[in-house]
Protein backbone atom coordinates (compact mmCIF):
# COMPACT_ATOMS: atom_id res chain seq x y z
CA UNK A 1 0.00 0.00 0.00
CA UNK A 2 1.01 3.68 -0.13
CA UNK A 3 4.07 4.22 2.63
CA UNK A 4 2.79 7.50 3.69
CA UNK A 5 -0.67 5.70 4.95
CA UNK A 6 1.19 3.14 6.32
CA UNK A 7 3.66 5.63 8.43
CA UNK A 8 0.25 7.81 9.73
CA UNK A 9 -1.40 3.95 10.62
CA UNK A 10 1.24 3.03 12.66
CA UNK A 11 1.75 6.23 14.14
CA UNK A 12 -1.23 6.65 15.61
CA UNK A 13 -2.34 3.02 16.46
CA UNK A 14 1.00 1.45 17.51
CA UNK A 15 3.71 2.19 20.32
CA UNK A 16 7.75 2.07 19.09
CA UNK A 17 8.40 -0.67 19.56
CA UNK A 18 5.71 -2.61 17.18
CA UNK A 19 6.45 0.29 14.48
CA UNK A 20 10.27 -0.10 14.78
CA UNK A 21 9.96 -3.94 14.32
CA UNK A 22 7.50 -3.31 11.57
CA UNK A 23 9.82 -0.50 9.75
CA UNK A 24 12.54 -3.75 10.02
CA UNK A 25 10.82 -5.15 7.50
CA UNK A 26 10.25 -2.76 5.30
CA UNK A 27 13.32 -1.36 4.64
CA UNK A 28 14.53 -5.60 3.63
CA UNK A 29 12.07 -4.75 0.73
CA UNK A 30 12.03 -1.00 -0.08
CA UNK A 31 14.95 0.82 -0.97
CA UNK A 32 13.30 4.15 -0.77
CA UNK A 33 10.67 4.66 1.68
CA UNK A 34 10.10 8.00 2.78
CA UNK A 35 7.88 8.47 6.31
CA UNK A 36 6.17 11.35 7.67
CA UNK A 37 8.07 12.24 11.65
CA UNK A 38 6.98 14.67 14.18
CA UNK A 39 8.41 18.01 14.09
CA UNK A 40 7.72 18.76 17.42
CA UNK A 41 7.68 15.51 18.88
CA UNK A 42 4.69 14.89 21.12
CA UNK A 43 5.86 13.76 24.96
CA UNK A 44 4.80 10.19 25.07
CA UNK A 45 4.34 8.46 28.48
CA UNK A 46 5.01 4.49 28.37
CA UNK A 47 2.59 3.03 27.12
CA UNK A 48 0.74 5.72 26.28
CA UNK A 49 -1.01 6.21 22.64
CA UNK A 50 -1.35 9.28 19.92
CA UNK A 51 -4.26 10.84 20.51
CA UNK A 52 -6.19 11.60 17.54
CA UNK A 53 -5.96 15.31 18.34
CA UNK A 54 -1.78 15.47 18.57
CA UNK A 55 -2.33 13.63 15.00
CA UNK A 56 -4.11 16.28 13.46
CA UNK A 57 -2.74 19.15 15.18
CA UNK A 58 1.47 18.05 14.68
CA UNK A 59 3.90 19.00 11.97
CA UNK A 60 5.39 16.78 10.13
CA UNK A 61 8.61 16.29 7.95
CA UNK A 62 10.21 14.03 6.08
CA UNK A 63 13.70 11.91 7.21
CA UNK A 64 14.98 8.85 6.11
CA UNK A 65 13.29 5.21 6.99
CA UNK A 66 16.55 3.31 7.68
CA UNK A 67 17.46 6.49 10.21
CA UNK A 68 13.90 5.54 12.11
CA UNK A 69 14.24 2.44 12.22
CA UNK A 70 17.57 2.44 13.80
CA UNK A 71 16.58 5.11 16.12
CA UNK A 72 17.70 4.60 19.77
CA UNK A 73 15.46 6.52 21.32
CA UNK A 74 12.28 5.03 20.68
CA UNK A 75 10.33 3.57 23.01
CA UNK A 76 10.19 -0.21 24.17
CA UNK A 77 6.69 -1.52 24.90
CA UNK A 78 5.82 -4.94 25.38
CA UNK A 79 3.48 -6.28 22.54
CA UNK A 80 1.52 -8.60 24.66
CA UNK A 81 -0.08 -5.33 26.07
CA UNK A 82 -1.43 -4.98 23.13
CA UNK A 83 -3.72 -8.32 23.62
CA UNK A 84 -6.82 -7.96 26.02
CA UNK A 85 -6.75 -10.39 28.03
CA UNK A 86 -8.56 -11.76 31.21
CA UNK A 87 -8.46 -13.84 34.33
CA UNK A 88 -10.12 -17.34 34.38
CA UNK A 89 -12.04 -16.29 36.84
CA UNK A 90 -13.27 -12.89 35.36
CA UNK A 91 -14.22 -14.62 32.64
CA UNK A 92 -16.13 -17.52 35.02
CA UNK A 93 -18.49 -15.38 36.14
CA UNK A 94 -19.84 -14.41 32.64
CA UNK A 95 -20.33 -17.72 31.26
CA UNK A 96 -23.53 -20.12 31.51
CA UNK A 97 -23.12 -23.59 32.71
CA UNK A 98 -20.96 -26.25 29.78
CA UNK A 99 -18.22 -23.45 29.84
CA UNK A 100 -18.03 -22.71 33.99
CA UNK A 101 -18.18 -26.62 34.14
CA UNK A 102 -15.43 -27.11 31.21
CA UNK A 103 -13.31 -24.78 33.83
CA UNK A 104 -14.17 -26.20 37.24
CA UNK A 105 -13.07 -29.70 35.61
CA UNK A 106 -9.65 -28.02 34.81
CA UNK A 107 -9.13 -26.40 37.82
CA UNK A 108 -9.86 -29.50 40.05
CA UNK A 109 -7.02 -31.53 37.82
CA UNK A 110 -4.25 -28.87 38.76
CA UNK A 111 -4.49 -27.95 34.75
CA UNK A 112 -4.83 -24.80 35.08
CA UNK A 113 -6.13 -22.11 38.01
CA UNK A 114 -8.21 -18.66 39.02
CA UNK A 115 -5.48 -16.35 37.96
CA UNK A 116 -4.48 -17.86 34.89
CA UNK A 117 -5.08 -15.61 31.68
CA UNK A 118 -6.26 -16.10 28.33
CA UNK A 119 -7.00 -13.76 25.14
CA UNK A 120 -10.55 -13.76 25.74
CA UNK A 121 -12.87 -10.42 25.84
CA UNK A 122 -15.68 -12.04 27.60
CA UNK A 123 -17.46 -8.22 27.99
CA UNK A 124 -18.63 -9.09 23.68
CA UNK A 125 -20.78 -12.00 24.94
CA UNK A 126 -23.71 -12.93 26.85
CA UNK A 127 -24.34 -15.50 29.13
CA UNK A 128 -26.81 -16.84 26.27
CA UNK A 129 -23.61 -16.47 23.73
CA UNK A 130 -21.18 -18.85 25.76
CA UNK A 131 -23.32 -21.64 25.60
CA UNK A 132 -22.60 -21.68 22.27
CA UNK A 133 -20.70 -24.64 20.17
CA UNK A 134 -18.78 -21.64 18.48
CA UNK A 135 -17.63 -19.53 22.09
CA UNK A 136 -16.89 -23.67 23.77
CA UNK A 137 -14.92 -24.24 20.72
CA UNK A 138 -12.76 -21.41 21.04
CA UNK A 139 -13.05 -21.59 25.02
CA UNK A 140 -11.99 -25.32 24.84
CA UNK A 141 -9.10 -24.16 22.21
CA UNK A 142 -7.27 -21.62 24.36
CA UNK A 143 -7.56 -23.25 27.77
CA UNK A 144 -5.15 -26.08 25.50
CA UNK A 145 -2.83 -23.41 24.64
CA UNK A 146 -2.65 -22.49 28.01
CA UNK A 147 -2.27 -25.50 29.66
CA UNK A 148 0.81 -26.06 26.72
CA UNK A 149 2.15 -22.84 27.27
CA UNK A 150 2.51 -23.65 31.23
CA UNK A 151 3.02 -27.28 31.58
CA UNK A 152 5.16 -28.36 29.01
CA UNK A 153 4.65 -32.20 28.60
CA UNK A 154 4.80 -32.70 31.85
CA UNK A 155 1.43 -33.54 32.63
CA UNK A 156 0.86 -34.33 28.57
CA UNK A 157 -0.57 -37.18 28.93
CA UNK A 158 -3.15 -36.50 32.16
CA UNK A 159 -4.58 -33.07 30.27
CA UNK A 160 -5.20 -34.85 27.25
CA UNK A 161 -7.59 -37.35 28.53
CA UNK A 162 -9.11 -34.29 30.80
CA UNK A 163 -9.18 -32.06 27.02
CA UNK A 164 -10.52 -35.52 24.97
CA UNK A 165 -13.43 -35.92 27.38
CA UNK A 166 -14.37 -32.29 27.66
CA UNK A 167 -14.44 -32.15 23.73
CA UNK A 168 -18.07 -34.40 24.18
CA UNK A 169 -19.69 -30.83 25.26
CA UNK A 170 -18.81 -29.83 21.87
CA UNK A 171 -20.92 -32.69 20.18
CA UNK A 172 -24.43 -31.71 19.74
CA UNK A 173 -27.06 -34.10 21.97
CA UNK A 174 -28.53 -34.97 18.65
CA UNK A 175 -25.27 -37.01 18.10
CA UNK A 176 -23.59 -37.17 21.17
CA UNK A 177 -23.05 -41.40 21.17
CA UNK A 178 -24.51 -43.99 18.29
CA UNK A 179 -26.23 -45.10 21.65
CA UNK A 180 -29.72 -43.55 22.12
CA UNK A 181 -30.03 -44.39 25.82
CA UNK A 182 -26.66 -43.17 27.08
CA UNK A 183 -26.12 -39.45 28.40
CA UNK A 184 -23.02 -37.29 29.52
CA UNK A 185 -22.82 -37.91 32.94
CA UNK A 186 -20.13 -35.65 35.04
CA UNK A 187 -18.15 -37.35 37.88
CA UNK A 188 -16.73 -35.74 41.01
CA UNK A 189 -14.66 -37.91 43.68
CA UNK A 190 -14.95 -36.44 47.39
CA UNK A 191 -12.39 -36.35 49.54
CA UNK A 192 -12.41 -35.48 54.24
CA UNK A 193 -10.59 -32.58 53.27
CA UNK A 194 -13.54 -30.96 51.26
CA UNK A 195 -11.38 -31.58 48.05
CA UNK A 196 -13.96 -32.42 44.95
CA UNK A 197 -11.89 -33.80 41.93
CA UNK A 198 -14.34 -33.61 38.34
CA UNK A 199 -14.17 -35.38 35.63
CA UNK A 200 -16.06 -36.30 32.51
CA UNK A 201 -18.68 -35.99 30.77
CA UNK A 202 -18.46 -40.17 30.23
CA UNK A 203 -21.07 -41.66 29.06
CA UNK A 204 -23.44 -44.08 30.83
CA UNK A 205 -26.94 -45.22 31.46
CA UNK A 206 -29.37 -42.52 32.50
CA UNK A 207 -31.97 -43.20 34.70
CA UNK A 208 -35.69 -42.25 35.46
CA UNK A 209 -34.72 -39.32 37.27
CA UNK A 210 -31.87 -38.11 35.32
CA UNK A 211 -34.60 -38.57 32.12
CA UNK A 212 -37.30 -36.18 33.60
CA UNK A 213 -34.61 -33.49 34.97
CA UNK A 214 -31.60 -33.49 32.09
CA UNK A 215 -28.47 -35.18 32.77
CA UNK A 216 -26.54 -31.87 33.68
CA UNK A 217 -28.66 -31.70 37.01
CA UNK A 218 -26.96 -34.59 38.48
CA UNK A 219 -23.37 -35.47 39.92
CA UNK A 220 -22.22 -39.02 40.10
CA UNK A 221 -19.74 -39.21 43.17
CA UNK A 222 -17.31 -41.13 44.30
CA UNK A 223 -16.05 -41.31 47.93
CA UNK A 224 -12.15 -41.02 47.91
CA UNK A 225 -11.22 -43.21 50.42
CA UNK A 226 -7.40 -44.32 48.94
CA UNK A 227 -6.02 -41.83 51.73
CA UNK A 228 -8.05 -41.62 54.66
CA UNK A 229 -10.74 -43.78 55.39
CA UNK A 230 -12.24 -41.57 57.98
CA UNK A 231 -15.75 -42.90 60.24
CA UNK A 232 -18.79 -43.28 59.25
CA UNK A 233 -19.68 -40.07 61.02
CA UNK A 234 -17.07 -38.00 59.56
CA UNK A 235 -18.13 -39.51 55.42
CA UNK A 236 -21.69 -38.30 56.64
CA UNK A 237 -20.63 -34.82 57.57
CA UNK A 238 -19.15 -34.59 53.95
CA UNK A 239 -21.87 -35.98 51.91
CA UNK A 240 -24.13 -33.21 53.91
CA UNK A 241 -22.66 -30.35 52.14
CA UNK A 242 -23.06 -28.91 49.00
CA UNK A 243 -20.79 -29.16 46.24
CA UNK A 244 -20.42 -25.96 43.88
CA UNK A 245 -19.68 -27.03 40.01
CA UNK A 246 -20.19 -25.08 36.98
CA UNK A 247 -21.99 -22.29 39.05
CA UNK A 248 -24.64 -24.41 40.42
CA UNK A 249 -25.02 -26.18 44.11
CA UNK A 250 -25.32 -29.56 44.32
CA UNK A 251 -26.61 -31.48 47.18
CA UNK A 252 -27.11 -35.64 48.20
CA UNK A 253 -29.63 -37.19 46.56
CA UNK A 254 -29.13 -41.08 46.73
CA UNK A 255 -27.92 -44.13 45.74
CA UNK A 256 -29.19 -47.20 44.06
CA UNK A 257 -28.10 -50.58 45.54
CA UNK A 258 -25.33 -51.19 43.10
CA UNK A 259 -24.02 -47.26 43.86
CA UNK A 260 -23.63 -48.19 47.00
CA UNK A 261 -21.65 -51.21 46.80
CA UNK A 262 -19.41 -49.37 44.49
CA UNK A 263 -19.11 -46.58 47.27
CA UNK A 264 -21.08 -43.75 44.62
CA UNK A 265 -23.78 -41.28 45.29
CA UNK A 266 -26.08 -38.52 43.10
CA UNK A 267 -25.71 -35.67 43.68
CA UNK A 268 -28.90 -33.11 42.68
CA UNK A 269 -28.29 -29.36 41.60
CA UNK A 270 -31.02 -27.03 43.58
CA UNK A 271 -30.30 -24.04 42.02
CA UNK A 272 -27.65 -21.81 39.94
CA UNK A 273 -27.23 -20.53 36.75
CA UNK A 274 -29.46 -21.74 34.16
CA UNK A 275 -32.18 -23.00 36.51
CA UNK A 276 -35.13 -21.42 36.19
CA UNK A 277 -35.77 -21.83 40.06
CA UNK A 278 -34.94 -23.38 43.10
CA UNK A 279 -35.88 -27.32 44.02
CA UNK A 280 -35.36 -28.84 47.26
CA UNK A 281 -34.19 -32.29 47.30
CA UNK A 282 -37.81 -33.58 49.64
CA UNK A 283 -39.90 -31.90 46.22
CA UNK A 284 -37.56 -34.21 43.89
CA UNK A 285 -38.17 -37.37 46.47
CA UNK A 286 -42.74 -36.06 46.16
CA UNK A 287 -42.17 -36.42 42.68
CA UNK A 288 -40.43 -39.83 42.72
CA UNK A 289 -43.30 -41.44 44.76
CA UNK A 290 -44.70 -41.75 48.03
CA UNK A 291 -42.45 -43.67 50.44
CA UNK A 292 -44.10 -42.69 53.99
CA UNK A 293 -44.82 -46.35 54.69
CA UNK A 294 -41.46 -47.44 54.21
CA UNK A 295 -40.48 -48.44 57.74
CA UNK A 296 -36.98 -48.73 57.26
CA UNK A 297 -34.24 -46.77 56.53
CA UNK A 298 -32.36 -49.52 54.68
CA UNK A 299 -34.89 -50.53 52.82
CA UNK A 300 -36.12 -46.55 51.89
CA UNK A 301 -32.60 -45.72 50.48
CA UNK A 302 -33.32 -49.11 48.03
CA UNK A 303 -36.99 -48.12 47.29
CA UNK A 304 -35.15 -44.85 46.37
CA UNK A 305 -32.08 -45.93 44.65
CA UNK A 306 -34.58 -47.37 41.93
CA UNK A 307 -35.08 -44.58 40.27
CA UNK A 308 -31.87 -43.40 40.52
CA UNK A 309 -30.19 -46.93 39.03
CA UNK A 310 -29.33 -47.13 34.94
CA UNK A 311 -32.10 -48.04 33.27
CA UNK A 312 -32.98 -48.09 29.14
CA UNK A 313 -36.09 -46.55 28.53
CA UNK A 314 -38.53 -48.80 26.00
CA UNK A 315 -42.55 -48.04 26.27
CA UNK A 316 -44.92 -46.42 28.45
CA UNK A 317 -47.26 -48.92 29.82
CA UNK A 318 -50.69 -47.56 31.12
CA UNK A 319 -52.20 -48.48 34.78
CA UNK A 320 -55.61 -49.71 32.63
CA UNK A 321 -53.21 -52.49 30.87
CA UNK A 322 -51.93 -53.97 33.83
CA UNK A 323 -53.12 -56.57 35.97
CA UNK A 324 -52.19 -57.81 40.12
CA UNK A 325 -51.93 -61.06 40.97
CA UNK A 326 -51.07 -62.96 43.76
CA UNK A 327 -47.84 -64.22 44.97
CA UNK A 328 -47.65 -68.12 44.68
CA UNK A 329 -46.79 -69.38 48.00
CA UNK A 330 -45.33 -72.51 49.65
CA UNK A 331 -47.30 -74.22 52.66
CA UNK A 332 -44.19 -73.30 54.22
CA UNK A 333 -45.05 -69.69 53.36
CA UNK A 334 -42.11 -69.09 51.26
CA UNK A 335 -42.72 -66.98 48.64
CA UNK A 336 -41.85 -68.14 45.49
CA UNK A 337 -42.75 -65.24 43.00
CA UNK A 338 -41.41 -61.91 44.63
CA UNK A 339 -40.05 -59.87 41.82
CA UNK A 340 -41.56 -62.01 39.21
CA UNK A 341 -44.44 -61.19 37.03
CA UNK A 342 -45.41 -62.28 33.04
CA UNK A 343 -45.52 -60.14 30.00
CA UNK A 344 -47.99 -60.36 27.01
CA UNK A 345 -46.23 -60.89 24.26
CA UNK A 346 -47.53 -58.07 22.15
CA UNK A 347 -46.22 -55.78 24.61
CA UNK A 348 -42.77 -57.89 24.75
CA UNK A 349 -42.46 -57.32 21.28
CA UNK A 350 -43.12 -53.68 21.03
CA UNK A 351 -39.87 -53.91 23.42
CA UNK A 352 -37.60 -56.03 21.72
CA UNK A 353 -38.45 -54.03 18.56
CA UNK A 354 -37.57 -50.23 20.53
CA UNK A 355 -34.33 -52.12 22.09
CA UNK A 356 -33.47 -52.88 17.71
CA UNK A 357 -33.32 -56.80 19.23
CA UNK A 358 -33.49 -60.08 16.58
CA UNK A 359 -35.85 -61.73 18.57
CA UNK A 360 -38.19 -61.83 21.52
CA UNK A 361 -36.36 -62.25 24.68
CA UNK A 362 -37.75 -65.15 27.34
CA UNK A 363 -37.26 -62.42 30.30
CA UNK A 364 -36.64 -58.71 30.62
CA UNK A 365 -34.92 -57.40 33.83
CA UNK A 366 -37.38 -54.22 34.65
CA UNK A 367 -38.07 -51.02 36.71
CA UNK A 368 -41.75 -50.27 36.35
CA UNK A 369 -43.81 -47.20 38.70
CA UNK A 370 -42.38 -48.40 41.93
CA UNK A 371 -41.52 -52.32 40.96
CA UNK A 372 -38.71 -53.70 40.45
CA UNK A 373 -38.29 -57.41 39.34
CA UNK A 374 -38.09 -60.04 36.42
Amino acid sequence: GDGKELAESLLRFHTSSVVKNILKVACEHIDEFELMKLKSPVKLHEPDFLSDEDILNAQFQQINLKDLATDDDLLSVDVDSFIHKESIQQIKKKCGFVAQAMIDILISNDIISNNDKIDLDSSKWTVKQTETIEFLTNLLSKLKNLDSDKNKNKKGKQSMAVFFDLEKFLIPKDNQNQNPYEVPNIHAAVSLNSKVKFSGPKMGKSSRVCRSFGYDRFLRVALNRSTVRGSVESWKKELCKPIHFGGRVYQFLGCSTSQLKEEVCIFFAIEGIGIPYKIDVKEVYALMGDFEKIPTVGKLLARKGQQLSGTIPTVVVEMENVDILDDIVSEEEYEFTDGCGEIGTSLALKITQKLNLYEIPSAFQIRFGGAKGV
